[in-house]
Protein backbone atom coordinates (compact mmCIF):
# COMPACT_ATOMS: atom_id res chain seq x y z
CA UNK A 1 0.00 0.00 0.00
CA UNK A 2 3.41 2.26 1.06
CA UNK A 3 4.64 1.53 -2.63
CA UNK A 4 1.19 2.54 -4.39
CA UNK A 5 0.72 5.51 -2.35
CA UNK A 6 4.64 6.95 -3.23
CA UNK A 7 4.72 6.00 -6.88
CA UNK A 8 0.99 7.83 -6.92
CA UNK A 9 2.74 10.79 -5.39
CA UNK A 10 5.91 10.67 -7.84
CA UNK A 11 3.39 10.84 -10.97
CA UNK A 12 1.40 13.76 -9.51
CA UNK A 13 5.05 15.83 -8.88
CA UNK A 14 6.09 14.50 -12.45
CA UNK A 15 2.73 15.82 -13.95
CA UNK A 16 3.62 19.38 -11.66
CA UNK A 17 6.54 19.49 -12.80
CA UNK A 18 5.40 18.63 -16.70
CA UNK A 19 2.94 21.73 -16.66
CA UNK A 20 4.55 24.28 -14.66
CA UNK A 21 7.97 23.64 -17.37
CA UNK A 22 5.69 23.02 -20.65
CA UNK A 23 5.66 26.87 -21.40
CA UNK A 24 9.37 27.40 -20.90
CA UNK A 25 10.29 24.31 -22.77
CA UNK A 26 8.16 26.08 -25.63
CA UNK A 27 9.25 29.65 -25.53
CA UNK A 28 12.91 27.97 -25.64
CA UNK A 29 11.70 25.99 -28.70
CA UNK A 30 10.26 28.27 -30.47
CA UNK A 31 13.51 31.43 -29.47
CA UNK A 32 15.50 28.58 -30.39
CA UNK A 33 13.29 27.63 -34.23
CA UNK A 34 13.39 31.60 -34.92
CA UNK A 35 17.38 31.74 -34.38
CA UNK A 36 18.09 28.70 -36.46
CA UNK A 37 15.80 29.71 -39.09
CA UNK A 38 17.56 33.32 -39.11
CA UNK A 39 20.88 31.57 -39.00
CA UNK A 40 19.88 29.35 -41.93
CA UNK A 41 18.60 32.13 -44.14
CA UNK A 42 21.54 34.58 -43.90
CA UNK A 43 24.12 31.82 -43.65
CA UNK A 44 23.12 29.17 -46.25
CA UNK A 45 20.15 30.06 -48.43
CA UNK A 46 19.34 33.35 -49.52
CA UNK A 47 17.99 35.65 -52.31
CA UNK A 48 16.59 34.73 -56.06
CA UNK A 49 18.82 31.99 -57.98
CA UNK A 50 18.04 30.21 -60.99
CA UNK A 51 20.62 28.00 -61.12
CA UNK A 52 20.21 25.00 -64.32
CA UNK A 53 22.55 23.24 -62.56
CA UNK A 54 20.10 22.68 -59.99
CA UNK A 55 17.43 20.17 -59.86
CA UNK A 56 15.22 22.47 -57.61
CA UNK A 57 14.92 24.86 -60.16
CA UNK A 58 14.42 28.48 -59.30
CA UNK A 59 15.06 28.57 -55.64
CA UNK A 60 14.56 31.73 -52.87
CA UNK A 61 15.24 31.36 -49.60
CA UNK A 62 15.80 28.01 -50.03
CA UNK A 63 12.23 27.20 -51.10
CA UNK A 64 12.23 25.91 -54.64
CA UNK A 65 10.15 25.75 -58.03
CA UNK A 66 10.56 21.82 -58.06
CA UNK A 67 8.91 21.26 -54.34
CA UNK A 68 5.90 24.32 -54.50
CA UNK A 69 5.44 24.69 -58.67
CA UNK A 70 2.54 26.94 -58.37
CA UNK A 71 4.67 29.38 -56.00
CA UNK A 72 5.99 32.35 -57.64
CA UNK A 73 9.63 31.85 -56.19
CA UNK A 74 10.72 35.39 -57.73
CA UNK A 75 8.68 37.28 -55.49
CA UNK A 76 8.50 35.08 -52.75
CA UNK A 77 8.65 37.19 -49.44
CA UNK A 78 11.12 36.31 -46.60
CA UNK A 79 8.00 36.13 -44.47
CA UNK A 80 6.12 33.72 -46.58
CA UNK A 81 9.39 31.36 -46.58
CA UNK A 82 9.75 31.32 -43.11
CA UNK A 83 5.65 30.46 -43.12
CA UNK A 84 7.08 27.55 -45.42
CA UNK A 85 9.63 26.71 -43.21
CA UNK A 86 7.43 26.25 -39.89
CA UNK A 87 4.36 24.72 -42.03
CA UNK A 88 6.14 22.16 -44.34
CA UNK A 89 9.52 21.51 -42.58
CA UNK A 90 9.51 22.33 -39.09
CA UNK A 91 5.93 20.04 -38.52
CA UNK A 92 7.16 17.55 -39.68
CA UNK A 93 10.56 16.96 -37.44
CA UNK A 94 11.04 15.33 -34.22
CA UNK A 95 10.99 18.08 -31.40
CA UNK A 96 15.27 17.93 -30.87
CA UNK A 97 16.48 20.18 -27.80
CA UNK A 98 20.59 19.91 -28.79
CA UNK A 99 20.50 23.66 -30.64
CA UNK A 100 23.77 22.60 -32.59
CA UNK A 101 21.77 19.02 -33.49
CA UNK A 102 18.48 20.88 -33.81
CA UNK A 103 19.93 22.98 -36.20
CA UNK A 104 21.60 20.53 -38.26
CA UNK A 105 18.70 18.79 -38.94
CA UNK A 106 16.72 21.43 -39.54
CA UNK A 107 18.97 23.21 -42.45
CA UNK A 108 19.38 19.30 -43.78
CA UNK A 109 15.37 19.46 -44.10
CA UNK A 110 15.41 22.36 -45.93
CA UNK A 111 18.47 21.66 -48.26
CA UNK A 112 17.52 18.06 -49.31
CA UNK A 113 13.54 17.57 -47.87
CA UNK A 114 12.16 16.47 -44.14
CA UNK A 115 12.15 13.22 -45.30
CA UNK A 116 15.75 13.01 -46.11
CA UNK A 117 16.45 14.87 -42.81
CA UNK A 118 14.77 12.48 -41.09
CA UNK A 119 16.24 9.37 -42.54
CA UNK A 120 19.76 10.71 -41.40
CA UNK A 121 18.67 11.55 -38.18
CA UNK A 122 17.82 9.10 -35.07
CA UNK A 123 17.21 9.84 -31.41
CA UNK A 124 20.16 10.05 -29.43
CA UNK A 125 22.75 10.30 -31.77
CA UNK A 126 25.73 13.03 -31.52
CA UNK A 127 26.09 16.25 -33.87
CA UNK A 128 29.07 14.67 -35.67
CA UNK A 129 27.25 11.52 -36.25
CA UNK A 130 24.47 13.56 -38.01
CA UNK A 131 27.03 16.02 -40.29
CA UNK A 132 29.02 13.05 -41.13
CA UNK A 133 25.93 10.79 -42.29
CA UNK A 134 24.71 14.29 -44.11
CA UNK A 135 28.16 14.62 -45.48
CA UNK A 136 27.86 11.08 -47.16
CA UNK A 137 24.00 11.57 -48.26
CA UNK A 138 25.74 14.29 -50.23
CA UNK A 139 28.91 12.58 -51.60
CA UNK A 140 26.31 10.06 -52.94
CA UNK A 141 24.30 12.84 -55.29
CA UNK A 142 25.42 13.08 -58.72
CA UNK A 143 25.59 16.80 -58.58
CA UNK A 144 28.28 16.58 -55.67
CA UNK A 145 31.43 17.39 -58.13
CA UNK A 146 29.71 20.72 -58.79
CA UNK A 147 27.91 21.65 -55.25
CA UNK A 148 30.18 19.20 -52.76
CA UNK A 149 31.94 22.43 -51.48
CA UNK A 150 29.55 24.22 -50.55
CA UNK A 151 27.57 21.62 -49.15
CA UNK A 152 30.51 20.17 -46.90
CA UNK A 153 31.17 24.40 -45.74
CA UNK A 154 27.12 24.33 -44.92
CA UNK A 155 27.28 20.76 -43.23
CA UNK A 156 30.08 23.01 -41.12
CA UNK A 157 28.81 25.94 -40.36
CA UNK A 158 28.46 26.12 -36.61
CA UNK A 159 24.98 27.48 -34.89
CA UNK A 160 25.45 29.84 -31.81
CA UNK A 161 21.89 30.38 -30.81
Amino acid sequence: MKTKIIISIIIVVIVVLIIVNKNKISDMTDDLINKAIAFIIKNNEGGYVNDPNDPGGETKYGISKRAYPTLDIKNLTLDKAVQIYRRDYLSKLPVILNPQLFYQVLDMAINAGPGTALKLYSPGMSVDTYKAKRIAYYQSLKNYPLYGKSWTARVNKTFLP
